[in-house]
């Protein structure tokens, strides 16, 4: 079993915050496109040191540690979709749909900001 790690310096926005709806079509919001910038350069600094991933479905686990997250009382399942898409996006992973992804996990706990996202071959 291989296990890909990568660190990221904030969390998406929450899901009701990725899109927006632009002269009756659905865009990706400015914070949203922003995140994903950020993100995915932070994701192209660490794919040297993570092999490609060679064996599919992946298990994926999300562990925020971030204290406001409580006090603003943030849901920990709104990060699901924009970090399957970011890894998608950045070609981590083919993809997000259950082909290749039969678990997705996302762990809250208390502590200084840290978002890891860790990824496991079967």
């Amino acid at each position: 079993m291989t296990t890909h790690i990568y660190r990221l310096t904030a969390p998406p926005p929450s899901d009701n915050r990725l899109h927006r709806i632009a002269r009756g079509r659905i865009i990706n919001s400015e914070e949203y496109t922003t995140w994903m910038n950020k993100a995915g350069w932070e994701i192209q600094e660490q794919k040297h040191t993570n092999p490609e991933i060679k064996a599919y479905p992946v298990s994926i686990r999300v562990s925020v540690h971030d204290d406001d997250w409580e006090k603003k009382g943030r849901d920990i399942g709104n990060i699901a979709k924009a970090i399957g898409d970011l890894l998608k996006h950045q070609a981590v992973i083919i993809d997000d749909s259950v082909r290749y992804v039969w678990e997705f996990r996302c762990i809250y706990g208390h502590g200084a900001p840290s978002y890891v996202i860790r990824i496991e071959e079967p």
